[in-house]
């Protein structure tokens, strides 16, 4: 029930209109039900307002879902791993490089990564899980320093420095021998 006078709801067993002090129960015809008038939104408005608020909220999820989606396969597979391996050389390095090839092994979670900067090119073995990196120009270096040491420690100490590189040394005779197969676990991203 609402109050004729200013449109205020009532209680039924008010005699006078608490907002504006309309006498109700004297006069039976200043109790009337809400006029069409005074209505901001009729039931069938809010149906239909709630089916455009989940429409809406259905969009916007698949809005968001469709954008993870992209970011996901941006950040996984061949671009992930080649982005991520480019990051480390340059990180390590300090200069732009350029990947001319790029195998990755997803049992080891490494590598094989030949490159250029802007002097030289260079092979390296890259670790994604802790990001170690072996370059084969310091391979080269121990190897060159182990063979022209004069004494047994000197040849010790450079023998345990190219030791370190097995991984890289036995991947790349593996690729070079046998390409990248799935039997070796070598896939060729680039």
């Amino acid at each position: 029930m609402y109050c004729s006078k200013c449109g205020k709801e009532l209680t039924e067993q008010s005699k006078f209109c608490q907002h504006c002090g309309n006498p109700t129960s004297i006069d039976k015809e200043n109790i009337v039900n809400q006029p069409d008038s005074m209505s901001l939104e009729t039931p069938a408005n809010d149906k239909a307002f709630d089916k455009k608020k989940k429409r809406l909220w259905i969009f916007a999820a698949c809005g968001i879902l469709a954008v993870l989606v992209l970011v996901i396969s941006f950040f996984s597979g061949k671009n992930g791993v080649v982005g991520k391996v480019e990051g480390l050389l340059k990180d390590d390095l300090g200069t732009s490089i350029t990947i001319t090839e790029l195998y990755y092994n997803e049992k080891q979670q490494a590598c094989l990564v030949e490159f250029e900067t802007k002097s030289s090119m260079d092979v390296a073995a890259v670790y994604l899980e802790n990001g170690k990196i072996l370059y084969e120009s310091d391979f080269d270096y121990y190897t060159k320093k182990f063979n022209n040491a004069s004494s047994s420690s000197e040849r010790g100490k450079w023998s345990s420095k190219v030791l370190e590189y097995g991984d890289l040394a036995m991947w790349e005779f593996a690729i070079a021998s046998n390409g990248a197969t799935d039997e070796n676990g070598w896939k060729k991203l680039k």
